[in-house]
């Protein structure tokens, strides 16, 4: 969930070494004909953008169709599926995001992971979380669309 879900499983370490060890030595796979999706920063940027607007918005129709079928999303000591996060949607208010820093990582062709470190502003279930997060997301490109696979929050610690 876009920045709020301090509260359900992690097991995101995992997920990520599988798919940084799966990807990073050896290029996968491309159907021939059909060209690779490789994702500049600048788009994989505007994908986070996009997220951080349908969660500003509170737009739950607009997150569904941005969800990849096997969604997961994480936090230390929480996670959730798709389901999860329809269920608790409306349990969270966004309201500034202000990106710090960014990585993007191109895993495979159709495969992108996106780091942000970012200060937000945000309630969960009426409770203030807002701090400094970093923000991990992994998108799929399935039948020539971006598609949000995993994403992982972890609280930073403060700046002195």
């Amino acid at each position: 969930m876009r920045y709020g879900y301090r509260k359900l499983g992690c097991f995101a370490s995992l997920i990520l070494t599988c798919l940084s060890v799966g990807c990073s030595d050896r290029a996968a796979p491309v159907t021939a004909g059909v060209e690779a999706a490789a994702i500049s920063h600048e788009q994989a940027l505007g994908l986070s953008d996009r997220l951080t607007a349908i969660y500003r918005r509170g737009d739950w129709p607009a997150l569904a169709a941005l969800l990849a079928s096997d969604y997961l999303g994480t936090t230390p000591g929480a996670q959730w599926d798709g389901e999860v996060l329809e269920r608790e949607f409306a349990k969270i208010r966004m309201t500034d995001y202000q990106r710090e820093n960014f990585l993007v990582k191109q895993l495979a062709p159709d495969l992108v992971l996106l780091n942000e470190d970012a200060t937000l502003k945000e309630t969960y279930d009426g409770e203030d979380i807002s701090g400094r997060y970093r923000m991990t997301t992994i998108w799929i490109n399935r039948a020539n669309e971006w598609r949000l696979l995993f994403e992982q929050e972890v609280p930073l610690p403060e700046e002195n």
